[in-house]
């Protein structure tokens, strides 16, 4: 079976590069915003008094140097997130490459996928990168207007403030899913070149849909399941589910698939799943109503010999509670 090991060392190691190169791409314009929300506050309160006040006769020259200031904090900043998503997308690539081919059974050598950069996969994700700089800029000047913030007051300027702040929540989600996507696109090309499919990796605290995943191989054409989840809609997907990321926040991975080897291990992954949702283990930012209706569904579907009595009692517990009594993974367990 797969090294475990390894496994955890892998997905380490790619939520390593998401978060260096989120920084990279976006923590300069993020720190430039926050200095200018700094000198947007100074500056209402050495014009107005106060915060609350309403703008008074100085307001446009005000805005015209917070204009100024705003720009000035976008300067550059598709240029550099264009730069460091393209750099990290040839480290992806590379990544990839290798976590896939420490996953192959003894003997198998295909051969190795070129090194990335100019790949169909990487021009298709910095394409729309300078347009979600530019169009965050533009609709937070749009705010920046005597007459808006006449009648809003400071209210206006923390409007701007949050359509230029969506700038970087655009591109952060952006680099999360671009970079997971070649890391996962590279493996299956090493899957694909030694003739295996792949198998689905999810955390014991992933999201209910794909906790569904967990030690599911991939068909014959390389997708899985779009459709399946254990919680009560599945993400939306354009086109077929080809590998993770299965949504923004994801942190699956899949691996090449040498079914001799790897097919018990692929059932207890599924097994695994069945208990993590029978024990409600999940991240906080996930909904525990939705992990009590999940084990609810699950636990009217499955056969008694589908999970451990006493997993199946805190599940019944926690569907007539409605809640579960807690949604960290043991560490024990982990």
């Amino acid at each position: 079976m797969p090294d475990q090991e390894a496994l955890d060392a892998a997905a380490h190691e790619m939520g390593k590069l998401v978060d260096a190169t989120t920084e990279a791409v976006a923590g300069e314009l993020a720190a430039g915003l926050a200095g200018w929300a700094t000198v947007a506050a100074r500056g209402w309160l050495r014009a107005f008094g106060a915060l609350e006040a309403p703008a008074g006769p100085g307001v446009v020259g005000l805005l015209s140097s917070l204009r100024t200031a705003l720009a000035g904090a976008f300067a550059g900043a598709a240029d550099i997130a264009t730069r460091a998503l393209s750099a990290a997308l040839v480290r992806a690539r590379a990544l990839g490459v290798r976590q896939a081919r420490e996953q192959l059974p003894p003997g198998a050598d295909p051969p190795v996928p070129a090194p990335g950069g100019a790949t169909p996969g990487a021009r298709a994700a910095l394409a729309p990168v300078a347009a979600m700089v530019g169009e965050q800029q533009v609709a937070a000047l749009a705010l920046l207007r005597p007459e808006l913030v006449r009648a809003s007051g400071y209210s206006a300027l923390e409007m701007a403030l949050g359509q230029a702040r969506r700038a970087v929540t655009r591109l952060e989600t952006h680099t999360a899913v671009v970079v997971v996507s070649a890391v996962d696109d590279a493996v299956a090309e090493v899957s694909q070149a030694a003739g295996m499919r792949r198998v689905w990796v999810a955390e014991r605290d992933a999201c209910l849909a794909c906790t569904r995943l967990a030690g599911v191989v991939c068909d014959a054409d390389g997708t899985w399941s779009k459709t399946a989840t254990y919680g009560d809609t599945a993400p939306k997907v354009a086109g077929a589910l080809k590998g993770a990321p299965r949504h923004p926040r994801c942190r699956c991975h899949t691996i090449p698939y040498a079914p001799d080897r790897d097919a018990d291990w692929a059932a207890a992954l599924r097994r695994e799943a069945v208990r993590s949702v029978l024990r409600g283990w999940s991240l906080p930012s996930e909904s525990g109503a939705a992990r009590v209706r999940a084990a609810d569904r699950l636990l009217a579907t499955i056969s008694p010999a589908g999970a451990p009595a006493s997993v199946r009692q805190v599940a019944a517990r926690a569907v007539r509670e409605g809640h579960f009594p807690g949604r960290q993974v043991p560490v024990a367990t982990r």
